[in-house]
């Protein structure tokens, strides 16, 4: 993971009233922590899922990520997923236009 910053160089970075350990602990959390989420899933559906990790030796989340991660991609090469996606962001963008004036 690249930034644009160079994370052994504190002094530079501006955190009135800390040290350089806690600069550093800063930028790793903000550039590695992970966004934690709640889902609530049908009881079967979490069954299998347990299944599905136990077996493969994993955890809950890791089938999760990695299910969510083979959807992503596949939606990525859907032509009806991108024409919608297209018309969220032309509306969005009108949005933002009528909101900036």
């Amino acid at each position: 993971m690249t930034f644009g910053i160079d994370i052994t160089d504190t002094k530079s970075l501006q955190f009135e009233g800390t040290s350089a350990y806690q600069r550093m602990l800063i930028l790793w959390y903000h550039s590695v922590m992970t966004k934690n989420i709640t889902v609530r899933l049908p009881d079967d559906l979490a069954t299998d899922a347990e299944a599905l990790a136990r077996v493969q030796g994993t955890s809950m989340n890791e089938v999760l990520c990695t299910s969510l991660r083979e959807v992503i991609e596949r939606k990525r090469g859907d032509n009806e997923f991108k024409y919608r996606l297209q018309q969220i962001i032309e509306k969005d963008q009108e949005l933002l236009n009528r909101l900036a004036q």
